[in-house]
């Protein structure tokens, strides 16, 4: 049976830019998640990724308990360069292949409030060791302030 080890806490962004409703967006503004020999993310194979200081610029009267907040991303750089395409150029068509889908942060408050940061997390993600570019598509009727942040807190074995 394998032990878990703590690890550090990577920031993969600490300024999402601001998000429209089904609209998507590179969350990777500090760093990607590189959890190859070296990278920032070395040995996490399994990660918990935060999505923090969340907040709405209208009051979000629609998020409600069990309401997704986000889906989580992880496009890979196979060769450790070149990422797999993904289209987020246009809210009404953005498209990120369901393979690439990690997670989602779901809304556990009754009534979130405007202009209020939020804190959600996934499940825990079992990762292989590649190069990881995050992103982030809005799944709130309501467009995100820009000053998220989204971090990486993982566990290795001992």
């Amino acid at each position: 049976m394998a032990k878990w080890l703590e690890t550090t806490i990577v920031t993969l962004t600490s300024t999402l830019g601001a998000l429209v409703t089904n609209g998507g967006g590179v969350a990777n503004a500090t760093a990607n998640l590189d959890c190859r020999s070296g990278g920032n993310a070395e040995e996490m194979f399994g990660v918990v990724f935060e999505l923090s200081a969340l907040q709405w610029g209208t009051t979000p009267t629609n998020v409600v308990s069990g309401t997704p907040v986000a889906d989580l991303f992880l496009v890979p750089a196979v060769d450790g360069t070149n990422f797999a395409d993904v289209d987020i150029a246009n809210a009404s068509t953005d498209y990120i292949s369901p393979q690439h889908y990690v997670g989602s942060f779901i809304n556990d408050l009754h009534n979130p409030a405007i202009n209020t940061s939020y804190r959600f997390a996934t499940q825990a993600i079992d990762l292989f060791p590649l190069l990881y570019k995050p992103y982030l598509i809005n799944r709130s009727p309501y467009t995100y302030n820009s000053n998220a942040v989204l971090k990486a807190v993982s566990a290795k074995t001992q």
